[in-house]
């Protein structure tokens, strides 16, 4: 449970990247067009995670690769410039607030009850939680114990969470 999705992408632009803070953008939420300019930015991340892998280093190998593609694409190496999608030649850069409204650093906001009303108002914008399960995996979820992750969890995946409810430690 890495990620809940708090509203539909359906409407979303064809092309699209979140950025996950003003220094990289992310890998873990991307859309790329099967063809034209969305399939070239795809073939160039793969070209670049072929040239560049580290086996020792994710961030390179994960929002590196997109990030370096997208400094290239859009000509700046300043996250902020690139939210302008004619900068980018029409592919759309999205604010964290979109996808990673909670850093990897404040994971622990969406799992602690009295952090829960404010966590729950910083993703208020968002389309998608990510609980960064590298962090988060060994984090114990306890049932009866309202949360920004329980309540989204509940609200937004309600027979999932209905269902795996059994799973989460009880207190």
């Amino acid at each position: 449970m890495d990620t809940i999705m708090l509203r539909s992408i359906e409407d979303m632009p064809p092309n699209f990247v979140g950025a996950e803070s003003m220094r990289n953008l992310a890998a873990g939420v991307m859309n790329f067009a099967p063809d034209g300019f969305g399939h070239e930015i795809a073939e160039s991340c793969l070209s670049d995670f072929e040239r560049n892998f580290k086996g020792n280093n994710w961030g390179n190998n994960g929002p590196g690769v997109i990030t370096r593609v997208m400094r290239k694409v859009c000509d700046t190496e300043t996250i902020a410039l690139m939210f302008d999608p004619k900068r980018c030649k029409g592919f759309h850069i999205f604010d964290r607030n979109i996808f990673y409204a909670i850093s990897w650093e404040e994971w622990r906001d969406f799992f602690e009850p009295e952090k829960m009303e404010k966590t729950l108002s910083r993703t208020d914008h968002s389309y998608i939680a990510h609980f960064w399960n590298k962090k988060s995996v060994d984090f114990p979820v306890k049932v009866g114990i309202k949360s920004a992750f329980t309540t989204m969890a509940e609200n937004n995946c309600p027979h999932v969470y209905k269902a795996i409810v059994n799973h989460f430690s009880h207190f």
